[in-house]
Formats: structure tokens, C-alpha cells, sequence
């Protein structure tokens, strides 16, 4: 499904609540950017846009140079017609959360006739978004993990959503035929560049296995096509290769 005419790329809206890492606010500026996406929108960061964000950033510091820095959730949202909250935990219950989550491919279904501007909240590194915070959204994403570790890097979370959203602006979701699945050896080629990006970061050494192998559950179970697999792995070669300079 190709998302409706009215929707642009500048109605969407990347919202950071409280980033706590400067790594992570260029690794997010730069994926938005290999997506065409170049709304940013900072809730009281706990880091400043320095140096190493923008060395992360690479090409795309013109993107955190630009970002809007709110000191409320709700008045970095107020002007957006639709919110989604991002969440690592599926709510199936609404004693927890108000609302149950959608994958994100359900999230770009969904939204597939909206018109006007388009808000994605992501939470902190540490915590995610609180339920409070996800009350304030009108629906909530989820990807999909091993329950033994469910959450996401938010630079990956940022990408796996982005990405969904680029395939329905593009009209990439279109099932025209038999999809060419991606062959092992490019599946085997991702998890590769995941575990590359997840070593380099400040997981213990447990909690850096446990995150390959939901990422590794996560491919194999998506039934990735060929064209899915080759455009991801173009995005995490980029955002690693500054890692490894």
C-alpha cells in the first residue's frame, strides 16, 4: 500500500524523548537521512549536539543542527495530527498500557489514508517511554524480539521504523507478483553487521548475545525478500562505518 497523496516526507517527525547518548542522536540523524526524513524533534535531552553526534551523524548533522528542543512531550506533539509511541513491551492487557501495539508494517497500514503531520515518539535508551507518555499517543509500535530480550538499540528501532514507512511512501509494499525471499547467505550477512554495531556498544557481554539472537529471530522470522535485505544492509553498513574508524 503506497500512503496517501497528501503524505510527505516533511510531515513526518522523529521525536527523542530525553536521549541520554550523543552516539545515538547521530546514528538516528543519519539514518533519518538515508530514509529522506529531516524532522527532529528533542525532549529534554540529557546530552548536548556535540562532537561525537555529529561525527555519528556524518552527512547529516544539518538534521541535528536543525532539531527542535521542547521541554514537554506534550508541546513537542501539540502541533502533530497523529502520534505514535514506540514500546519494546506488547501490551495485551490494558491494565498496563491504553492502548494494545501494532507491528510496525500494521502501524503503516493504518495510516495509509492520513493526511496532514505525523509525530514517532522514541523513548530512552534506559527506560523507553513511560506509560504516561505513551497515554499521550494515539496508537503504539512494536517490533518484534525474543521475549528473553525484547528491546532494541533506539538508532535500530529508528531504523526498522523509518524503513516501513519509506517502503509505503514509496509504494515498496505492493505485492506485485512472488517475492524473491533474501538467499541464507544475505539473511547470515545481517546479523553480521547487527552483531558488529551491537559490540561496539556498552551492552554486557550476556545482554550483547541475547540482542543477536533476537535480531537473529527477527530476520528469520520476517520472511525478508531479497530487495528488503539488500536496502537494510546498504543502512547499517553506513551507520557502521564511522563506528569502526
Amino acid at each position: 500500500m503506497k500512503l496517501g497523496v497528501e503524505m510527505k516526507r516533511e510531515d513526518i517527525y522523529v521525536v527523542l524523548v530525553e536521549p541520554e547518548y550523543e552516539i545515538n542522536l547521530g546514528m538516528i540523524a543519519r539514518v533519518m537521512k538515508n530514509f529522506g526524513f529531516e524532522r527532529l524533534r528533542l525532549v529534554n535531552p540529557k546530552v548536548e549536539i556535540g562532537r561525537e553526534s555529529l561525527k555519528f551523524a556524518v552527512r547529516a548533522g544539518e538534521i541535528l543542527k536543525k532539531a527542535e528542543v521542547f521541554h514537554s512531550l506534550e508541546k513537542a506533539i501539540e502541533d502533530l495530527h497523529v502520534v505514535a509511541g514506540t514500546t519494546a513491551i506488547w501490551a495485551r492487557s490494558k491494565l498496563n498500557l491504553l492502548r494494545v501495539a501494532v507491528y510496525p508494517w500494521e502501524f503503516t497500514s493504518k495510516i495509509g489514508s492520513f493526511k496532514g503531520r505525523l509525530g514517532i515518539v522514541f523513548g530512552r535508551e534506559s527506560v523507553g517511554l513511560r506509560n504516561e507518555e505513551l497515554k499521550l499517543c494515539d496508537l503504539v509500535v512494536t517490533i518484534p524480539a525474543s521475549s528473553e530480550y525484547p528491546v532494541l538499540n533506539v538508532s535500530m528501532a529508528v531504523a526498522i521504523i523509518l524503513y516501513e514507512v519509506y517502503k509505503a511512501l514509496e509504494g515498496l509494499s505492493d505485492v506485485r507478483g512472488p517475492i524473491k525471499l533474501a538467499p541464507r547467505e544475505l539473511r547470515e550477512k545481517l546479523v553480521e553487521v547487527f552483531e558488529t554495531i551491537v559490540t561496539r556498544g556498552r551492552l554486557q557481554k550476556h545482554r550483547q548475545r541475547l540482542a543477536l539472537q533476537a535480531f537473529r529471530n527477527l530476520v528469520g522470522r520476517a520472511f525478508i525478500s531479497e530487495k528488503e535485505a539488500k536496502v537494510l544492509l546498504n543502512v547499517y553498513y553506513k551507520l557502521i562505518s564511522s563506528m569502526l574508524k
